[in-house]
């Protein structure tokens, strides 16, 4: 190959990989590309800020204790391939969660769009990383919605075990 048809042929290829980069950046539904983000627990709440190994985390150490975290909305829900909830139980055991949801996008009321999911009983252990699927109270939000996201830790069915909150993770 000849050093100008080389050019050529770089030149082609980088034109090929940008304009599917561009394709990619303008999130259009089925392009496959579908970013992470994290988000951190926040400070707010009656949970206690901590760090566990190298994770900073919320601990939901009693029932009734909460955190709450923050995300907008990337895409619509039916285009997110998953939401979950990373935490880390602090102890072997069961625990209780009320997850409640509110948002909407600017210029609508705060509470535009609210779900609820609940669950009693779930068995966990200890120092393993926990991914609670959140998708469903995801489902009426679309993109660019402000949502905020509460964790309750429930004493319904008798939590057992400290819940550390990592962080939410949107795929």
């Amino acid at each position: 190959m000849t050093k100008e048809r080389e050019t050529e042929y770089l030149k082609d290829t980088i034109e090929r990989l940008t304009g599917r980069i561009r394709a990619l950046e303008k999130d259009q539904p089925g392009n496959g590309f579908v970013p992470y983000q994290f988000l951190p627990a926040l400070e707010l709440g009656t949970g206690t800020p901590a760090r566990h190994g190298k994770h900073p985390v919320m601990g939901l150490i009693s029932n009734g204790e909460y955190c709450t975290l923050e995300l907008v909305m990337p895409r619509s829900a039916a285009n997110l391939q998953e939401a979950y909830l990373l935490y880390i139980p602090s102890g072997t055991g069961t625990w209780d969660y009320t997850i409640d949801v509110a948002g909407g996008h600017c210029a609508e009321d705060e509470s535009e769009h609210t779900d609820t999911q609940t669950a009693n009983g779930i068995a966990v252990t200890n120092d393993e990383l926990e991914c609670l699927n959140i998708l469903p109270v995801l489902a009426d939000f679309s993109v660019g919605d402000h949502v905020g996201v509460e964790v309750t830790r429930d004493a319904v069915g008798g939590s057992t075990t400290q819940i550390l909150i990592v962080k939410i993770v949107l795929r």
